[in-house]
Parts: structure tokens; C-alpha cells; sequence
């Protein structure tokens, strides 16, 4: 029985010689320890010579090898329209004029102009022709046409659909 117990401490010590044998310092790329041989307890050293009695040296990388590809993330995007804002409207009239535009505003970020309503009317002369939106040199305008005659009043009423944009990944 005395030398089954006897095997296993062999191995060890034989073990720990070898180790000591092929890895006795540390580099950049590694880091060493110097391992108490009773109980496996372990303390930082840069090479064998750092070890005390009864205590081996082992090394490891600081770096392993790349682990697999994680999964793509799956992303949503959220629209979210920002609430009515009555210091972005616009609302002027215009005398004697048979076509008049009007610029919307733009949004405060993180919001960005994505549409815009329009509204246009004739409060005094003939009646409204023609309104709508136009986009003229990348600027979204409001529009109306009526009649020529100077006594037309033409009211032209903006605001524009300012929403934002977040990228939601689970």
C-alpha cells in the first residue's frame, strides 16, 4: 500500500521538475507563478529562481486564441415624433401676390425634419388656385397661388414633422 502512495507524489514531483525544465521564466506574453506543492496555493514570480522550497514555477499566456463569432445582434429602429412645438410654426399672410412660398423651419436636434404640413388659405379675393408643399433646392416650401389682383390675401400656414431616429439592439 505504501508504494500506491508513493506513485502519485512521484508523478507530481516529476511533473513539477518538468515544468520547472521547459518554463522557468516569464516574457510579455506570459505570466509565472510559483506554486506551494502541499496545497496548490500560488503567488506571482517572474522565473523558477523567484520559487522557495517546496514550490514550482508554471507559466501561462496572457492571450489566448480568438474565440468564435458572436451572434449579429438583431436592431429595431424606433421612430418617435416630437410633440407639437407652436414656436415652429409659421403662419403669414401675403398681399397682392399670386404665388407665395415659405420656408419651414427645421427641428431641434436630435430631431430631423422628415415632412411638414401645410395649410394655405385666402381670407380676402378670389379663391385659392392651387396649394401644396414644393421642395426647392432641398428646402421643403409651403405654397399657394391665387388670383392677381391686390386686394388677394393669401395666409400660409407651416410646421414641420420633426421626428427621431434610435437604433435599438437586443
Amino acid at each position: 500500500m505504501k508504494s500506491h502512495l508513493s506513485l502519485p507524489l512521484s508523478f507530481a514531483l516529476v511533473m513539477s521538475l518538468l515544468s520547472m525544465t521547459f518554463a522557468t521564466q516569464s516574457t510579455a506574453d506570459t505570466i509565472g507563478a510559483c506554486v506551494k506543492n502541499s496545497n496548490g496555493k500560488f503567488r506571482l514570480a517572474e522565473s523558477a529562481a523567484d520559487c522557495r522550497k517546496r514550490e514550482h514555477f508554471i507559466s501561462w499566456n496572457t492571450q489566448g486564441p480568438a474565440g468564435p463569432t458572436g451572434p449579429t445582434p438583431q436592431c429595431t429602429a424606433v421612430l418617435e415624433q416630437m410633440p407639437y412645438d407652436s414656436s415652429l410654426v409659421k403662419d403669414e399672410t401675403y398681399n397682392g401676390t399670386a404665388q407665395a412660398a415659405q420656408r419651414i423651419n427645421s427641428c431641434p436636434a436630435p430631431y430631423m425634419r422628415t415632412g411638414a404640413t401645410c395649410l394655405a388659405s385666402v381670407t380676402s379675393g378670389p379663391a385659392l388656385r392651387q396649394s401644396g408643399s414644393d421642395v426647392i433646392n432641398g428646402v421643403l416650401h409651403c405654397r399657394g397661388l391665387i388670383g392677381q389682383a391686390e386686394s388677394n390675401i393669401l395666409r400660409l400656414i407651416s410646421y414641420p414633422i420633426c421626428t427621431k431616429v434610435e437604433l435599438v439592439c437586443e
